[in-house]
């Protein structure tokens, strides 16, 4: 592999039937799939998960991709080392690199099996626009605050200031990238479009995706084959709240090769 690769293996599954690629949410990390990959291992499902450049304390000042650049990274190094089938999750923001990372492989001649959106429904463009302008202003504690509200980051009150500033400023790169690429779909779906099948996930006590079992219809910009998937309960954050539930989604949607689907 590359030596500055992006993706960190969650899980040593052997002889591993699908690959799962994760990109984390808004201000997160490899290691928020950690108990996704814990629950996936056992039934032998290899996880990899998007490790963001500048999001990780030990690499501040390291530059922050764009979506375009960071799906164009995760795209080849997939080409270079997934030798299963493969699938793809994006939460929440990840979403936009994931559907972009799906695209790219679809060009290079690669089936993407399935790509999961987690907690996310497509915004219109001027709810983006708004998304942008808000989080371009926000200051960190601000937005460190929004991450604390939703239980994304437990240790958030005991990080050091100078970490604290790590987390807030990839946050707000992370919403504006994903919103600046989300918008591009919403301008010219066709250009974007995936032969693979979507799955929207959603927890129903998530706030942030109310209203979905209509809504979730929006992303049909992106496919043909939009599916509801929705968990009871797990909030905004589920992947790490409801790992057996997130896990039971991914299985229950592809089919090992040798079953009976």
């Amino acid at each position: 592999p590359v030596a500055d690769g992006l993706l960190q293996s969650l899980s040593a599954a052997r002889a591993p039937h699908h690959t799962l690629v994760c990109f984390p949410y808004a201000g997160g990390n490899a290691v928020n799939f950690r108990a996704l990959a814990a629950e996936l291992e056992r039934d032998g499902f290899a996880v990899e998960a998007v490790e963001l450049p500048g999001h990780d304390f030990s690499g501040v000042g390291e530059e922050m991709p764009d979506v375009p650049e960071l799906a164009r990274r995760v795209a080849d190094e997939i080409l270079e080392r997934v030798t299963t089938p493969v699938l793809i999750w994006g939460h929440c923001a990840g979403a936009a690199a994931a559907l972009e990372t799906a695209r790219l492989l679809e060009e290079a001649g690669r089936t993407v099996e399935r790509v999961f959106l987690g907690a996310l429904l497509l915004p219109d463009a001027g709810e983006l626009r708004a998304e942008i302008a808000e989080a371009s202003q926000a200051d960190t504690a601000t937005l460190l605050s929004r991450l604390r509200a939703g239980n994304a980051y437990v240790e958030l009150d005991a990080l050091k200031p100078e970490r604290a500033e790590v987390v807030g400023r990839a946050y707000r790169h992370d919403v504006v990238s994903s919103d600046r690429h989300l918008a591009r779909v919403r301008e010219d779906g066709e250009r974007y479009r995936l032969d693979a099948p979507v799955d929207v996930v959603v927890a129903a006590d998530d706030p942030t995706t109310a209203g979905y079992a209509a809504a979730h219809g929006d992303w049909k910009t992106v496919s043909d084959r939009i599916t509801l998937r929705e968990l009871a309960r797990g909030g905004h954050y589920f992947i790490s709240a409801r790992p057996a539930e997130t896990a039971d989604v991914v299985r229950g949607a592809c089919t090992p090769p040798g079953r009976q689907a």
